[in-house]
C-alpha cells in the first residue's frame, strides 16, 4: 500500500517541472507575439518537454 502511494506521488510530481516550463514558455510567447500564439506555443512546449523526457528515459 505504501509503495503504491509513493509511486503515485512520484509520477504526479515528475510532471510538475514540465507544466512549469510550459507555463513560462506560454507567458513569454504571450508577451512577445500576442495572446493568439500563446496557447498553441505553450502546448507545443509541453509536448516537446514530454517527448524529450520519454526519449531520455528510453536511452
Amino acid at each position: 500500500m505504501r509503495e503504491s502511494q509513493n509511486a503515485f506521488y512520484a509520477s504526479l510530481f515528475s510532471i510538475l517541472p514540465f507544466f512549469i516550463i510550459g507555463g513560462f514558455c506560454n507567458w513569454g510567447v504571450e508577451l512577445g507575439l500576442g495572446q493568439s500564439w500563446s496557447i498553441s506555443m505553450g502546448i507545443l512546449a509541453c509536448m516537446t518537454c514530454g517527448v524529450y523526457e520519454l526519449g531520455r528515459r528510453s536511452a
